[in-house]
């Protein structure tokens, strides 16, 4: 073999030497190659029968995460009924993070189901159907005040106030607020395709991981606001404090709950609408920041010092949390960018063109060892021709298009005609040296790109991770 030649074998194998050394060694850059080899693979498996990945026994958090969409759609379609909804738990073999979702479904159907063309009987199976799931999570879960939360907020819709805000104060006692959003979380589908699909490098994520209960607890606010500006209006000091304590606890309490910024947004806006009621400007629209000095120096003046320190130590916390969230939200802003890269797809183009230049480049140096060596005439367009098999990875990266294995091998069909023609743009014959370091400069050419499309994908993953495991563990506003 002449130098050049021999050049180019010692490059190709210092860079796969390279790739097998990061796989080693760096975790993600493992996990991307193996996905993009599964995406590779993917196909030939089956059309072989293959698929044992779906065979697999599904884990409880698979299993949730495959019942979860039933749930809403249940939920959805048939009218809430206590004998009904207790044959659902049975046959979903309910725990208390699918109580809990369902729990969530069904106050969602509160603000519809309480309309007026709506029959009694269906309101009271709705109610009863909320109460009974709030009593069973009450036992299992005493010091989760979500439970209460939803108590509160059906007495509320079924006009019983003094239940409401008696539930509302037994919330508020709780020593935590749980909606059980951590389990919910882990059980998401994004989280579950990851396992189920592990050639799904970076599975697009959902952008809401939220109570979704904005409707019913926006309605449940301007009723307490309405109440206090009517105490307020009777100089019934005492009882619109009171109850005005209870509105911003309960804000407070929810933004606990809650693990995303429409979470921390519901609770903020009703915090400034508990606090509206002491505003004496007319014709003016206050800042938040008036609303707050207007509450809190109404209760200076009535002299409540005990009342001053809850509505500062819940007003604090809420301008805390909402200051973690604007510093977590760009993080996961491009956490949810990187996951619309479909780069297990482009490694599994990358390796097929790899994989095939290395092998026309190793028959091609077997049958030139013993021919005369080349001449430096058309080294450029030599070099260019390697350019070619990269079209394909990057119309996939351009594009985002999930390429199967049809797709894949047009696209090296493709690579190898556009290499042709650039290799025979002239008229001169090219020697099978020419040809072997065309292929050789490609072979470099596609070694370096998969090597930095795999350590991109790595990092990209790894950042990912790191983002899930901080909601995973904290939350959004933790």
């Amino acid at each position: 073999m002449d130098p050049r030649g021999r050049l180019h074998g010692f490059l190709a194998v210092l860079l796969l030497a390279i790739g097998v050394i990061a796989v080693v060694l760096w975790d993600p850059f493992r996990a991307s190659a193996r996905a993009g080899i599964q995406t590779l693979a993917r196909p030939i498996l089956r059309h072989a029968g293959g698929g044992a990945e779906d065979a697999s026994a599904p884990t409880p958090r698979q299993k949730f995460a495959t019942q979860a969409p039933s749930m809403e759609f249940r939920v959805q379609q048939f009218p809430a009924d206590p004998v009904l909804l207790k044959s659902w738990c049975a046959e979903w073999q309910c725990g208390p993070s699918q109580q809990q979702l369902l729990l969530c479904l069904l106050l969602r159907e509160l603000p519809e189901t309480t309309a007026k063309d709506v029959s009694l009987t269906q309101k009271q199976n709705l109610f009863q159907s909320i109460h009974d799931l709030a009593s069973e999570g009450r036992k299992s879960q005493p010091d989760n005040a979500f439970f209460q939360l939803a108590e509160s907020l059906t007495y509320f819709y079924s006009a019983q106030e003094t239940s409401s805000a008696i539930a509302l104060k037994e919330a508020l006692q709780c020593p935590r607020v749980s909606a059980g959003l951590k389990e919910l979380n882990e059980s998401e589908y994004a989280l579950w395709t990851s396992e189920r699909k592990p050639w799904m490098l970076l599975p697009v994520a959902h952008r809401d991981w939220s109570l979704q209960l904005e409707r019913p607890f926006h309605m449940m606010s301007r009723g307490l606001a309405l109440q206090q500006r009517s105490l307020l209006q009777k100089y019934n000091i005492e009882k619109a404090v009171e109850l005005t304590l209870l509105h911003l606890g309960l804000a407070a309490r929810l933004a606990e709950a809650g693990w995303t910024p429409s979470d921390q947004a519901m609770a903020r806006a009703m915090s400034l609408r508990a606090m509206e009621p002491y505003s004496t400007q007319s014709g003016v629209d206050p800042t938040p920041a008036q609303i707050e000095s207007n509450f809190l120096g109404f209760l200076d003046d009535q002299g409540d010092k005990i009342a001053i320190a809850k509505a500062n130590s819940w007003i604090s916390s809420l301008s805390s949390q909402e200051g973690t969230m604007n510093s977590r939200l760009p993080p996961w802003r491009l956490a949810q960018t990187l996951a619309m890269w479909n780069a297990s797809t482009v490694l599994a183009s990358l390796f097929l063109q790899a994989a095939s230049l290395l092998l026309v480049w190793v028959t091609v140096t077997w049958f030139s060892r013993k021919t005369p060596p080349p001449s430096a005439n058309g080294f450029t367009r030599r070099n260019v021709a390697g350019l070619a098999f990269g079209l394909s990875p990057i119309y996939w990266t351009i594009s985002g298009w999930p390429a199967g294995g049809t797709y894949m091998l047009l696209g090296l069909f493709g690579g190898w005609l556009v290499w042709w023609g650039i290799m025979g743009i002239s008229h001169e014959r090219v020697s099978i040296h020419a040809v072997r370091d065309s292929v050789a400069h490609s072979l470099l050419t596609m070694l370096v790109a998969t090597l930095l499309t795999a350590g991109a994908a790595a990092a990209a993953l790894q950042f990912r991770q790191q983002q899930f495991q901080v909601i995973s563990e904290h939350g959004w506003l933790r």
